[in-house]
């Protein structure tokens, strides 16, 4: 077992170097740090919660909204509280031999990468989508969505990729969860 942990770091770092070094056209640039910006998610699932009021209605969509709002609070916080500061593994870019072999386009970030928090709260989201929103179509935007943002990610050298599939893998379960629930206890 013991072995085990430097290899799997190994892989991962060299995976990191890879997709990291796919940088460096101006355009793909551009989009992998558009697609990491928080902000530009505001439009994206607005339109999923027009998309949700539709099949569910003005009275289900508060269930709906809390299910939305629980989950990326756990999400965002769990990733946090439950991982980030209890294993306080750092960030690529906050690893001295990694530094110099990394194409930084954005800002580190803060110390610890361990679970990313942006791929818990994309994959949360698609976990609870794919239990409430009643359409493969939807499911399948969701689930590409949350895949291309994790992908930045790591483009972006501010994660690696374990960190990222670790966020996702929370996420899942948290969103699928939260989805079940609300969905148990037929508030949808």
């Amino acid at each position: 077992m013991d072995a085990l942990v430097p290899k799997l770091i190994q892989i991962d770092e060299q995976l990191l170097l890879i997709i990291n070094g796919l940088s460096g056209d101006t355009t793909i640039d551009r989009m992998m740090v558009l697609v990491s910006d928080r902000l530009v998610w505001i439009p994206f699932y607005a339109v999923l919660f027009y998309h949700l009021f539709k099949v569910y209605g003005g009275r289900n969509l508060f269930w709906v909204s809390l299910g939305v709002l629980l989950t990326v609070v756990l999400t965002d916080q769990g990733s946090v509280v439950l991982f980030k500061d209890v294993v306080e593994r750092a960030r690529p870019c906050h690893v001295p031999h990694l530094q110099s072999k990394l194409s930084m386009i954005v800002e580190c970030g803060g110390k610890f990468g361990f679970v990313s928090s942006h791929a818990a709260n994309v994959f949360g989201l698609t976990g609870y989508f794919l239990i409430v929103s009643r359409s493969h179509p939807v499911s399948l935007i969701v689930m590409l969505w949350a895949i291309l943002n994790c992908f930045s990610r790591v483009y972006l050298g501010v994660h690696y990729p374990f960190d990222v599939l670790a966020g996702a893998a929370f996420g899942v379960v948290v969103g699928c969860s939260f989805g079940v629930v609300i969905q148990r206890f037929r508030f949808i």
